[in-house]
């Protein structure tokens, strides 16, 4: 365990995974050196407000804990490109999720998210968007199975709505009208 601290403080990536941590320890470790932290596959239920401080933190791999929620402090993290949340308790992404700008892969297959925001419209850098096994409900699954393009485009023609009050979703062959657009008045589709 101490020796995962030293080599990560030593070369920048900290590995714990399968470790059997319940907790994320990061007070032992030179946040401001640290560029990959891998605690994958342990039994983390919280992870602290304080991984807002690894701010040269490129690659973040959360995948398989026990994790409901992730702390909004995940927003100064602007160099992460690779963010792993396979496998935990999720059901809903943070809201802050798009001021993540240097993102390119975002994963979080096997949880329990419905909703995916609109924002990510934002993550202009976003290639790969894992979110299979979820009961993703928005963007409708037609839109969903296509993939991250798809996605990131039909989250664009939703955020545009109310500005240009139209939404064009003739590429889409939906079954039924985006429930993000029900409540949008004076829409034209």
């Amino acid at each position: 365990f101490l020796r995962s601290f030293h080599i990560g403080n030593r070369t920048g990536i900290l590995r714990m995974n399968r470790m059997s941590l319940v907790s994320l320890p990061l007070e032992m470790a030179v946040t401001e050196r640290i560029t990959e932290l891998d605690v994958s596959k342990n039994e983390i239920q919280v992870l602290p407000d304080e991984i807002g401080q690894f701010v040269n933190l490129k690659i973040l791999l959360l995948d398989q804990n026990l994790l409901s929620i992730i702390p909004e402090s995940i927003a100064s993290l602007q160099k992460l490109h690779t963010l792993g949340l396979d496998g935990n308790k999720l059901t809903n992404l943070p809201s802050k999720i798009h001021m993540l700008r240097s993102l390119k892969k975002l994963s979080f297959l096997d949880n329990k998210i419905i909703t995916i925001p609109t924002t990510l419209a934002y993550l202009t850098n976003l290639t790969h968007l894992g979110l299979d096994t979820n009961k993703v409900v928005s963007p409708p699954r037609e839109i969903a199975i296509q993939g991250t393009k798809k996605i990131l485009q039909f989250c664009q023609v939703i955020l545009e709505a109310p500005y240009t009050e139209t939404a064009d979703l003739g590429g889409y062959s939906l079954r039924s009208f985006p429930l993000e657009l029900a409540y949008q008045t004076g829409l034209q589709t």
